[in-house]
Order: structure tokens, then C-alpha cells, then sequence
């Protein structure tokens, strides 16, 4: 009776040192959760005090919507290593001296890749490629290839057509900045910033970054965002200064804070702020 006493005492021995663990190791994996939300909350509040609401909204527009061309795919693309960059096909005068300058200012932004030029199209994950023909809408074009949210490879076309003064000179220059943006990964076109190089319609021509293109793409490539980010996650982290969410909420605060009269709201209800 006493080896049965002692045997039963021992496994309830172990069996409360198992739960003890097993609770230990609970906490700790709870603890570790929230000490990684409180540090990804922390990362989101600096990134709000570094960078304007004018950029975060601009940069959501650009990064997951598109006003010409709206995309299915809301995930963040992005590169992860160095851009080697070849030229091909018929290009004229000046073409490459345009390449270098949009290169330029994009590498005077400092993100954590840089572009350089290769010899070797083998060795190129940007390609540039040049052709004549009859234009019959785009200048220009990007196609990105992606695996797991990285972007592994972009063909930059750029159209020439003889016939069409609009496919030489500062057009075309514009045209091939405009494309890097997109090559870096901000898909979307906005009507939001006239000057800025991803206006709807590219009637601007463009040929130096502005600075919240600049602004934003350098949001785009903060640590804090990794490729697969998602606009719902974007959404969420950044609610409170995205001017379409809890818009009508955010407007009476505003009302409310600046004690604006209500027979002013009805005057600019009938009559618009101009």
C-alpha cells in the first residue's frame, strides 16, 4: 500500500510540475505577444509623427487603390534586394541620360536598395525595353513579376512613335520616371497632387520628383511595413488620419472642437466653400 501511495504521490507530483509549466509557458507566449503589439503600436506612432497626413493618405492611394485602374490585389510589393538595371531595343538620344536621372533621385532617397546599371541582360532584374510603332494609348508601361509579395523582376516598355510628337522629348522623360514609381511598387494613380509624377492622366509631364513623391516613397519602404502588408492591415494601424475612414465621426469632432456655428454649416451646405 505504501509503494501504491508513494507511486500515486509521485505522479501527482508530475503532473502538477507538467501544469505548472504549462501554464509558465502560457504566460510567457502572452507576455511575448503583447510585448511584439506594443512594439509594432509604438513603430505605427512614430511613423505618424515623421511623415505628414497628407503623405499617409497620399501613399494609401498609390500603394493599394488606383482611380484610373482600381487592381484586386491590396498587398504591398516590395523589393528586397539590389535593382540591376539593362537597357534594350531602340532607344534615341537622351533616353539613357533620362534612366540615370530618374535613377538618381531615387537613390538619393536612400532606401535600403540601390540601382545600378549590369552589362549583361542575364544579369538585369530591371529591364528597360525600347520599341517604335503606332501609338495607340500608353507611352509607357511596367510589368512586375512577384513571388510571396517580393518583386523579382520589372520590364520597363517605353513607346517611340515617329508620328507622335508626344512619344519624344520632356513626354518621354516623364514617361519613364513615372514608370519607376510604378516598378517600385506603387501601382495606383490619384487626382489628389497635379504636379506629382502618378497624376491620373500623366498631363503634367513630370520630370523631377516632388517631395511628397519622394515622401512617399520612402514610406513605402519602412521597415515596419513588410511586403504582403495589407491595405485592411493599413486600415487599421492608421484609422484615425485616413480621411475616408469614420469620416463622418472624425468631421463633427472637428465641428465640435472648433465650435463652428451651425448656421455656418447650412451656409456652406447651400452655397459650397466658394
Amino acid at each position: 500500500p505504501y509503494t501504491t501511495l508513494f507511486r500515486s504521490m509521485l505522479c501527482f507530483t508530475r503532473s502538477n510540475n507538467l501544469m505548472k509549466n504549462l501554464v509558465f509557458l502560457l504566460i510567457f507566449c502572452g507576455f511575448l505577444i503583447l510585448s511584439c503589439s506594443f512594439a509594432k503600436t509604438d513603430k505605427i506612432e512614430q511613423i505618424k509623427k515623421r511623415y505628414t497626413t497628407e503623405t499617409v493618405n497620399y501613399f494609401y492611394e498609390l500603394a493599394f487603390h488606383d482611380a484610373e485602374f482600381p487592381k484586386s490585389d491590396k498587398y504591398l510589393w516590395k523589393w528586397r534586394n539590389d535593382i540591376s538595371f539593362f537597357i534594350e531595343g531602340d532607344s534615341l538620344t537622351g533616353d539613357k541620360h533620362s534612366i540615370l536621372n530618374a535613377i538618381n533621385q531615387i537613390n538619393a532617397l536612400k532606401l535600403p536598395f540601390k540601382i545600378h546599371e549590369v552589362v549583361k541582360k542575364d544579369s538585369a532584374n530591371l529591364l528597360f525595353l525600347f520599341y517604335s510603332g503606332k501609338r495607340s494609348n500608353e507611352l509607357g508601361s511596367a510589368k512586375i513579376d512577384v513571388t510571396n509579395n517580393y518583386i523579382k523582376n520589372v520590364k520597363i516598355e517605353i513607346l517611340y512613335d515617329p508620328h507622335d510628337s508626344l512619344s519624344i522629348g520632356v513626354r518621354r522623360k516623364a514617361t519613364i520616371l513615372h514608370e519607376m514609381m510604378h516598378a517600385l511598387g506603387l501601382l495606383g494613380h490619384s487626382y489628389s497632387y497635379s504636379n506629382s509624377v502618378l497624376i491620373i492622366g500623366f498631363t503634367n509631364y513630370t520630370t523631377e520628383l516632388t517631395e511628397i513623391d519622394k515622401q512617399v516613397i520612402k514610406l513605402m519602404y519602412e521597415p515596419v511595413f513588410p511586403a504582403g502588408y495589407t491595405c485592411k492591415q493599413f486600415e487599421e494601424d492608421f484609422a484615425d488620419i485616413l480621411y475616408h475612414i469614420s469620416t463622418a465621426k472624425k468631421f463633427f469632432s472637428f465641428v465640435k472642437e472648433e465650435h463652428i456655428k451651425k448656421e455656418s454649416l447650412e451656409c456652406i451646405y447651400k452655397n459650397g466653400l466658394y
